[in-house]
Order: C-alpha cells, then structure tokens, then sequence
C-alpha cells in the first residue's frame, strides 16, 4: 500500500482542481467524488479517533482507489506537495493522543512539508484536563 499510512496521517485532499493537477492527479468527476467521499468519512471519524474497524476499512480502500488514479512517476519530488497541510483523517493512535490519559488534541494539526529538503514538521494544540491549551511540535 504505498507507505499508505504515512500518505492518509498528513495530506489533506483540496478540492481546488488545479493543485489537485499539480499532484499528477487525472481530473474527472469520480475523483471528486472519491475526495469529498474521504472527507466526510474523516469528519464522521473526527479525524480517525472514534472510527471503527468497518470505517477504517472503507477509508483505507478509499485511498488505495484515489492512489490508483495517481499518474506521477516521482510523487516526492513534486514541488506541489510543499506547503503547511491540515490534517483530516490519520491511522495513527499518537498523532490523535490516543494513548494520552490527560490531554485531547484540540484546534488543527498541522503538518509542514519541505521535499526539496526532505523535512516534515506536525504541530498541535493539546488541551491538558480540559483546562490550559498549548501548542506542541
């Protein structure tokens, strides 16, 4: 699956055609759909927290399927990919503090991409006992 858990933890799928084209992405009417497909299931799911393995399931198709109409050779290489990316749907338990038992995630995580340097930076807001919000790198 294409290092998928990486690709589905930090991209955000725009729905501006015209990066979406810059990413090596066939434009058509099916991923469009396949798109607002994934962020409404990342919505349901806050971000993947409260999924279940059916939902897990479906997302990961989901991607495998928008993966399938990728046309780019070299996708890292891709100046497009650098930017500051919300993240909306993620497989993994520590980006969505599953594994904390005195703080949430709370507000956007970020992720800043730079692939002419190869450099990936997630930033959060964690709220500690429902109390005092501070961001985190």
């Amino acid at each position: 699956m294409l290092g998928l858990n990486l690709i589905i933890a930090t991209i955000t799928i725009h729905s501006t055609s015209a990066l979406f084209q810059s990413l090596g992405f066939r434009q058509s009417s099916s991923i469009s759909t396949l798109k607002n497909d994934i962020l409404s299931l990342a919505r349901e799911t806050n971000r993947g927290l409260t999924e279940s393995k059916l939902q897990r399931e479906k997302m990961e198709k989901m991607f495998v399927d928008l993966e399938g109409k990728y046309t780019s050779r070299e996708p890292l290489k891709n100046k497009a990919l650098s930017a500051v990316w919300e993240l909306r749907y993620t497989t993994s338990d520590s980006i969505l503090g599953r594994q904390s038992k005195f703080s949430e995630k709370t507000g956007p995580i970020l992720q800043t991409i730079d692939v002419a340097n190869l450099y990936a930076e997630n930033s959060e807001t964690e709220t500690y006992f429902g109390l005092v919000s501070l961001p985190r790198k």
